[in-house]
């Protein structure tokens, strides 16, 4: 059985707030220092790495270029795992 639509928008939510979240630590920024670095405020920036709101294709874009990764390394689980993470 497929999972229903909402199930897989609350998935994508959650891999793109897990994403923002491992390259903000593999930079050693803090919430605030992404947030400034992408344009965003830091309480919206917050709930996007918990996975809590919407994001726009705008949004993709400005946190692409701050973080200099594609739009695909975003949205793919695992595209950005921590270096301890990968398997070897």
């Amino acid at each position: 059985m497929m999972p229903d639509r909402s199930q897989h928008y609350r998935r994508l939510l959650a891999v793109f707030g897990a994403n923002l979240q491992t390259m903000r630590k593999q930079r050693g920024w803090t919430q605030e220092q992404a947030a400034a670095c992408v344009g965003l405020h830091a309480r919206h920036y917050q709930k996007l790495e918990a996975g809590e709101v919407n994001f726009t294709a705008r949004t993709i874009a400005r946190v692409a270029y701050a973080f200099r990764v594609s739009f695909g390394q975003l949205l793919v689980p695992g595209a950005l795992c921590e270096p301890d993470d990968r398997e070897v």
